[in-house]
Parts: structure tokens; sequence; C-alpha cells
């Protein structure tokens, strides 16, 4: 099976397959700010979990959640909140994951 890396590393297989329609893009975050990652799937019962440099993240804190449609939030963001973070699609025997890099600033 081939498939092509598109933009932010994202994996998008063939048609019909379970695929990422709205992959997280790269940001750059205040300290102290929000930050949105979008994770939009193909199949509306697919699971989306997320990882912060290949480490699963704990969701729905007061400072991270993760909307129905697969969208990370992280609000009050630390330095250390920086780095990839990947967003990992499951459905039966089929998945799919995208990245894309946090960086907070000191502004």
């Amino acid at each position: 099976m081939i498939w092509a890396l598109w933009g932010t590393n994202a994996a998008f297989p063939p048609s019909g397959a379970l695929r990422i329609t709205t992959p997280p893009r790269d940001v750059q975050v205040a300290l102290g700010g929000r930050a949105e990652l979008p994770c939009a799937v193909s199949d509306p019962q697919a699971h989306v979990r997320w990882t912060r440099n290949g480490i699963p993240l704990r969701v729905d804190t007061e400072s991270t959640a993760v909307s129905p449609d697969g969208t990370l939030t992280l609000r009050n963001v630390r330095l250390a909140d920086s780095g990839t973070y990947t967003c990992n699609a499951y459905s039966g025997s089929r998945a799919v994951s995208a990245s894309a890099n946090l960086t907070v600033t000191c502004e």
C-alpha cells in the first residue's frame, strides 16, 4: 500500500480508507496562551488519541481537552508544553496519524 505524505506529516491513504481530513498544523503560542490542534477524521466512529513527543496525553483536565471532532485544546500553555503532538485515529483495525509542532514563546 502506498500512501503520500502531505503538509505536516499527515498520511493520506487511498480513498475509502480511514484518513485525517483536517490534520494539525505547526503552531506558535505565547506563554500562558491557548493552542488548538485540529484532527478531523473521515470516520465519525473513529477514536482519536493524542501524544506529545510519543507519550500519551492526559486529556479532559483543566488545561487539556479533546473535543468530539478530535481537536486538542491546550489552555494556559507552559514552556514544557512545547513539542511534537501526534493525533492518532483508530477505527477497527484501521489507524492513521498526523503530527505538528507546538512552540511556546516567552513574549
